[in-house]
């Protein structure tokens, strides 16, 4: 089908080719076969095919949709975006249904780059498995996390979302170690840039985590390792001694596309 609509000469009957494109997408998702979903993207991107403008905005909103929901899977965050993005940004108001499936891919996606939704978007769509998340990317509460990805887990797990959430921990446990960094500075003003692995400890003691001082040590190690927080450990005085500048990158700067 999809070579009848675009080898075709006859401009008319090519006007089907974005309609083909998002069947296809609809039937490799459900098939599990992402792999094949790269000929699509590039085949609407060759010259023989119609002007993407050209075509209903229904059918541009249903190929974004797919190419971001693509995109997550590839942890490609930035792009699924942008893709998510224009999705919601275009559906038609009324199709709540839609709306609701869209957010379902690009809520995850926006945490993961350090943008937090509303409750009020959440409560408009329905969307109330995010909330419980939202608020421990929030509070910076591990344990709120976890409970959160226990009562949603099938859901997360059909929809094909838990993984990109399960990476969130480690920004919960920036969000944490940055508020305790804060604090540190308001007590200790000239040594606001040396937080001791003690307090840290026991902000996670506080959140209901049951950490030694390795365990605390191997998160902080991990954390600067995967570029959440600029610094080292000083082994010897069991303290974090964090950059003057810029200690705490942006999640989306951590999260950019390779």
């Amino acid at each position: 089908v999809y070579r009848a609509v675009s080898q075709t000469s006859n401009a008319e009957k090519k006007t089907p080719q974005l309609h083909v494109v998002n069947a296809l997408f609809k039937v490799y998702f459900e098939l599990n076969a992402l792999h094949l979903c790269k000929n699509l993207i590039n085949a609407v991107n060759l010259p023989t095919f119609l002007p993407f403008d050209s075509f209903p905005k229904s059918e541009k909103v249903t190929y974004n949709f797919y190419v971001g929901r693509l995109a997550v899977f590839e942890d490609a965050y930035e792009r699924a975006e942008k893709h998510l993005a224009y999705a919601f940004a275009k559906c038609h108001k009324s199709s709540k249904k839609n709306i609701r499936l869209i957010l379902r891919y690009l809520i995850p996606v926006k945490l993961i780059l350090g943008i937090l939704p509303s409750k009020k978007l959440l409560e408009t769509y329905g969307l109330n498995e995010f909330r419980d998340v939202v608020e421990a990317m929030r509070r910076g509460d591990a344990r709120l996390l976890d409970s959160a990805l226990d009562a949603g887990e099938a859901e997360f797990i059909r929809q094909g979302t838990y993984l990109i959430l399960e990476k969130l921990r480690m920004s919960v446990y920036r969000t944490l170690f940055k508020r305790v960094h804060a604090i540190h500075g308001a007590a200790e003003p000239a040594k606001s840039n040396q937080v001791a692995l003690r307090k840290f400890q026991i902000a996670l003691e506080l959140c209901g985590a049951d950490v030694d001082a390795d365990e605390v040590e191997c998160i902080v190690a991990n954390l600067i390792f995967r570029k959440f927080v600029k610094g080292y450990i000083s082994h010897k005085n069991k303290v974090v001694v964090l950059s003057k500048t810029d200690a705490f990158p942006s999640l989306k700067s951590v999260f950019a596309d390779a």
